[in-house]
């Protein structure tokens, strides 16, 4: 699964370059992600048993189930899931789908889209059956995977063809669950308070992207600020930021948008050490420390501690 995620990170940071081969190309480097993640659901029966589920067998089998072992299931399921929605993330597909214009299928972009919002609503089901079976996620690396989530709930929750007003409320339920684990995260990681703060934000002003899920509007023009705005909810650098010193809104031109309270911002104290931006790169993984850059595949599988129960 670490191999995997690690091809999908490196496709989403080239994601700026033109790609000469259509996505939908079987030769692409999307369709052989996707075939990848398909193959390892095949193999691995990913997403087929809910974590209560194995909790749940393990003690009527008196099976000593090691938690550590649970913990890197949990990761390697949400991983999976995290990898669907940056490869189907509406923002990053419509970059990839642009260059072609109207010879992107129709079909094609309704399906992506569709998918990445599917997965982002299961990511979220994930670690809501975890946490409810009695695991303690809690790893710094979740607060990343349930930012990019929640983003992807945000943009869908403006949609304005949605099919029913409670199809809208469900997703309104994941955008604020997300950020409600968030803010659980934020007692641990300061960069999880940061990005519940930066996820608030963004919610604020997604109305403006929801032509994003449209795929008739994939051959538009997305104005820079839009376009710097929605790379800022999918940078880890920059969604870990101290929103205080990287305000998501300074730099694009949304000056009349409501930003969050002064008591909002106290989430955002716990210190100095997070992730800076310069804003140039293209590496959405940049304000990761050392020990989790993820061309170190081999840690991504083993992030779990063995201690204090903690996944």
């Amino acid at each position: 699964m670490a191999s995997i995620f690690g091809r999908c990170t490196r496709y989403v940071h080239q994601n700026r370059k033109a790609d000469e081969i259509p996505p939908w190309d079987t030769k692409s480097e999307f369709a052989g992600i996707n075939s990848s993640l398909l193959l390892l659901e095949s193999y691995s029966k990913l997403g087929t048993q809910r974590i209560s589920e194995v909790v749940l067998q393990s003690h009527h089998t008196n099976t000593d189930v090691d938690r550590q072992q649970i913990g890197h299931l949990i990761f390697a399921h949400t991983l999976y899931h995290l990898c669907h929605c940056l490869l189907n993330h509406p923002f990053l597909m419509r970059l990839r789908l642009k260059p072609f214009g109207q010879k992107a299928p129709a079909s094609f972009a309704t399906r992506a889209l569709q998918t990445g919002c599917d997965h982002a609503k299961q990511l979220m089901d994930l670690i809501r059956d975890a946490t409810e079976s009695g695991c303690r996620i809690e790893s710094s690396f979740y607060a990343y995977c349930i930012a990019v989530a929640g983003g992807i709930h945000s943009l869908a929750s403006h949609l304005e063809h949605q099919n029913t007003a409670r199809r809208q409320s469900d997703i309104l339920h994941y955008f604020n669950e997300s950020v409600e684990y968030l803010e659980r995260l934020a007692k641990l990681w300061v960069h999880a308070s940061n990005m519940a703060l930066r996820l608030r934000e963004f919610h604020t002003m997604s109305h403006r992207f929801a032509s994003l899920l449209d795929p008739k509007c994939l051959a538009e023009d997305l104005d820079p600020s839009c376009e710097e705005v929605c790379w800022s909810m999918i940078d880890y650098a920059i969604l870990g930021a101290d929103p205080r010193k990287k305000p998501l809104v300074s730099k694009t031109g949304f000056s009349n948008l409501p930003s969050p309270s002064q008591s909002q911002w106290a989430l955002g104290t716990l210190g100095p050490d997070t992730p800076q931006f310069d804003g140039n790169g293209t590496d959405i993984f940049s304000g990761l420390t050392p020990n989790m850059r993820l061309n170190d595949v081999e840690y991504l599988l083993n992030c779990s501690p063995g201690t204090n129960d903690i996944v």
